[in-house]
């Protein structure tokens, strides 16, 4: 996967909704299942049973394992296609097991918008786990290393774990994102924070 995965199935989303229906994909409710989607135990099948079909699905095999995601995207335009707002999430396994989970959503009900100048308050080499939560909330990613999904692949080089805030959303056809990636060593301490926004 050399793209972030789940950016590159909502940009698909958005033009199905821009170009075609009003909406696109498949809508469901991720406050109602998030506490049963647990990284480090939750299987491929028992997210299958809780989350239904997915919208797309992936699969690597690698020397360090079997890396499957499931996503699941939803879209809905209005003003002919001006504004979508999204809501989308991605679930990823390494050996059937749950390892990774992104999700985005720009609908007012559950948005994942935050504040990116928090970041300044994050500290390299300071900062814990317990720290970064206080400070920005629960993340809407959290990824465990070994990952193959874009990004991550290149930060567990980093860390052993990366944590995400990912917002998105097209405005008068264009599409405007930000997302912050918090990257932790073996003991939880922050080794790597990094801004991508274009808002």
């Amino acid at each position: 996967m050399k793209k972030f995965y789940l950016l590159h199935c909502v940009a698909i989303i958005i033009l199905l909704a821009v170009t075609g229906c009003a909406s696109a994909g498949r809508n469901f409710n991720y406050s109602l299942t998030r506490n049963q989607l647990l990284i480090g135990k939750t299987t491929r099948d028992e997210a299958l049973q809780i989350m239904g079909e997915p919208s797309g699905k992936t699969s690597k095999t690698a020397d360090d394992g079997q890396f499957d995601s499931l996503t699941y995207t939803y879209a809905y335009a209005t003003g002919g296609g001006s504004t979508v707002d999204i809501r989308a999430l991605a679930l990823k396994f390494r050996n059937g097991v749950l390892t990774g989970k992104d999700y985005i959503s720009s609908f007012s009900d559950d948005t994942t918008d935050f504040d990116p100048e928090r970041k300044s308050q994050i500290k390299r080499g300071i900062s814990t786990k317990r720290d970064v939560e206080l400070i920005l909330g629960s993340p809407t990613g959290t990824e465990l290393c070994p990952s193959y999904d874009g990004i991550y692949e290149k930060k567990c080089k980093l860390g052993v774990e990366i944590w995400s805030w990912q917002y998105m959303r097209t405005i008068s056809r264009m599409r405007r994102y930000k997302n912050l990636f918090i990257t932790f060593n073996d003991d939880g301490v922050v080794s790597d924070v990094e801004l991508q926004t274009n808002m």
